[in-house]
């Protein structure tokens, strides 16, 4: 259940940084500095979501998607990095 817990927090942050950035100006430092939060937090929270929880359980995700399923190593929004 922390798992969950901190992923949520994750996703709570990440949805204030992209917040922030609406009313933040592209020609700031401060715009950078909100984009390489956004993407850090991202790969911090996908890493939670897509983890197998703890031994002894299924081998599935926290969202509950077995780690076999296809596509599930591709961006929900097609975006590449």
């Amino acid at each position: 259940m922390h798992e969950i817990n901190v992923a949520v927090h994750k996703l709570q942050l990440i949805l204030q940084a992209w917040s922030e950035l609406g009313h933040t100006n592209r020609n700031t430092p401060e715009y950078q500095t909100l984009i390489n939060k956004i993407r850090v937090l991202s790969v911090e929270y996908k890493a939670l979501v897509d983890a197998p929880r703890k031994p002894g359980s299924s081998n599935k995700s926290l969202l509950g998607r077995n780690k076999c399923e296809p596509g599930l190593g591709k961006s929900s929004l097609n975006v590449e990095s």
